[in-house]
């Protein structure tokens, strides 16, 4: 299987380490940290999309939504990727953009 569709981008830097699993986008396939430790979670990156961003600090990325600890996955949305996460209800957003 190829890793060029996806891979794993850490929130909160410009680091993205490749993660084959990130194909399947309809399970929990990114390593992440504890819910409340979000400079630490890893979301998938959707790698087609990296162009779409203004520059190499606003990376496309699939937010994970999470409706509860035991069953995270709810769905994604793509979003450019600011410089911090942080939790907001169910889901995590970027900083920048909750308003």
């Amino acid at each position: 299987a190829s890793c060029a569709a996806r891979a794993c981008a850490l929130s909160g830097s410009n680091i993205t380490v490749t993660y084959c699993s990130c194909t399947d986008g309809t399970t929990h396939v990114c390593p992440d940290g504890d819910s409340h430790e979000t400079n630490d979670m890893y979301f998938c990156e959707n790698i087609s999309g990296v162009a779409a961003c203004p520059d190499t600090n606003t990376v496309a990325v699939e937010v994970i939504y999470r409706d509860d600890s035991t069953n995270p996955i709810e769905g994604f949305q793509l979003h450019c990727r600011c410089s911090t996460y942080e939790s907001s209800g169910l889901h995590y957003v970027c900083e920048e953009l909750i308003g």
